[in-house]
């Protein structure tokens, strides 16, 4: 009987060609600070045409709940189906999940079946009973089941191995090789060892050969990316996801996440120098894998293309500010965000609804004639930027002059800080910034404001 479900099963997922497609996803834990429809758009903006959803995360977009199987209801489950059916950015895979006995097995492979998933991903260790189940109701309904690994034993290259001897073709390795690098083992060894067996990995570079080190972009770390891409391209077979995971809230998140897209499809293209990263000439070419509108600054920033405002700053005398001074038309959309933020170090942002046209402005602690400032993009959705403003000076807080005018500015990177020397400099003890464009969004934010004489 076993060995009837094996056959039947291999033939359901045979549907492979002689060497793996490798196709690039993000998991969606990566933006964790914000909802699941939000993640979507975000992923289609920095390149992705794929994404791996995990249980829990806020669903956003008007539909009530989050993305757990076990609490959806049908009518938002509906909602979901309708709203992934627009998505440029197709939901390939889910987890990392579980499910225990026979109603809940059900319960998810109905729910990956309904939303078009055919891989859920569960955490290495669970039972060979419990496995053998699950592997027999997701082969009925056409779903495969890939083991995942953080740190554990369990998740150790061999161990997998050895978990995935009699479980059917419907399992494989969804392996992480980033927790592989930081619990001590070499990823190229895990998946030349593991070989033939691959339905997905989570993948991302590692800042350091050590336990403990950053997650980087794809290419900009230690871990030798180019071979294992080459041999899971050569020894497996069908889709293989190659999912991008972030799992640090750093500061240039986005821009991470985008340049980890740019160097897989340089890495597709055969457009990567001898040490695996992505050759200077072969950036231009990335672009269209990225929102055209709303680039990552990434590549640029690599190659001194942007200038580094903060460096030029250093050399100039900051005007002193009047903490107490700093006011807008609007309140901020948190406590953290108002506009004291706007005048903040890059770890904050001013963020306020966006009506058309706004301002802020702050008391100089003397009467000074500035002559050059900056402001900087946030940390996320470049929809919000600053795109056209002018700047005022005042001696009295009454009678205003025109500093300086900027038209069309363009952040290309999340945390960009811009410089911009005033054209008409004047003795002034209040400044006042009035923006009369954004980029298109609801809401405005920016921080990092100053000014230099």
């Amino acid at each position: 009987m076993k060995n009837t479900f094996f056959a039947a099963a291999f033939a359901a997922f045979a549907v492979q060609a002689s060497a793996a497609d490798l196709e690039l996803s993000l998991q969606a834990y990566t933006f964790r600070d914000r909802s699941f429809v939000e993640t979507v758009e975000t992923a289609a903006r920095l390149g992705y045409k794929n994404i791996e959803a995990y249980p829990g995360q806020r669903l956003g977009g008007g539909m009530p709940g989050s993305t757990d199987y076990n609490s959806i209801n049908l009518e938002t489950l509906a909602q979901l189906k309708a709203y992934l059916a627009k998505s440029p950015v197709k939901v390939v895979s889910y987890g990392v999940t579980g499910a225990n006995g026979e109603a809940q097995w059900r319960r998810l492979t109905a729910f990956c079946k309904e939303l078009g998933i055919g891989l859920v991903q569960v955490e290495v260790g669970i039972s060979p009973e419990n496995l053998r189940l699950g592997a027999k109701i997701a082969g009925e309904a056409g779903v495969r089941i890939g083991l995942h690994n953080h740190r554990q034993p369990a998740g150790r290259p061999e161990a997998v191995l050895k978990a995935l001897e009699n479980a059917g073709p419907a399992v494989g390795a969804s392996s992480d090789i980033g927790h592989w690098q930081n619990s001590g083992v070499d990823p190229v060894a895990g998946v030349k060892l593991l070989k033939g067996r691959f339905f997905s990995i989570h993948a991302i570079d590692a800042s350091g050969p050590k336990a403990g080190n950053k997650d980087v972009a794809l290419g900009s770390g230690v871990i030798d990316l180019v071979t294992i891409m080459n041999e899971l391209k050569k020894n497996e077979k069908g889709t293989v996801y190659i999912t991008v995971e972030d799992e640090w809230q750093h500061d240039d998140l986005e821009s991470a996440v985008a340049a980890s897209a740019r160097w897989f499809n340089a890495w597709k293209r055969g457009e990567l120098a001898p040490d695996g990263r992505v050759r200077a000439d072969a950036i231009a070419g990335l672009w269209k894998d990225v929102d055209a509108a709303n680039p990552s600054g990434w590549d640029a920033k690599a190659l001194g293309l942007v200038d580094d405002i903060a460096q030029r700053v250093s050399q100039m005398r900051a005007v002193g500010l009047d903490k107490s001074s700093f006011k807008s038309d609007e309140k901020g959309m948190a406590p953290n965000e108002n506009v004291d933020a706007a005048f903040a170090g890059e770890g904050r942002k001013f963020c306020r609804p966006w009506k058309g046209m706004g301002y802020v402005s702050c008391d100089a602690t003397f009467l000074v004639a500035a002559n050059y400032y900056t402001i900087s993009s946030a940390n996320d959705d470049p929809s919000r930027d600053p795109v056209t403003w002018v700047l005022y000076g005042s001696k009295d807080g009454h009678s205003w002059v025109e500093l300086d005018r900027r038209d069309n500015v363009k952040f290309t990177m999340r945390h960009q800080l811009r410089g911009f020397q005033i054209k008409n400099p004047q003795m002034s003890r209040t400044y006042k910034i009035v923006f009369h464009k954004n980029n298109g969004g609801d809401l405005i934010q920016f921080s990092r404001v100053a000014f230099y004489e």
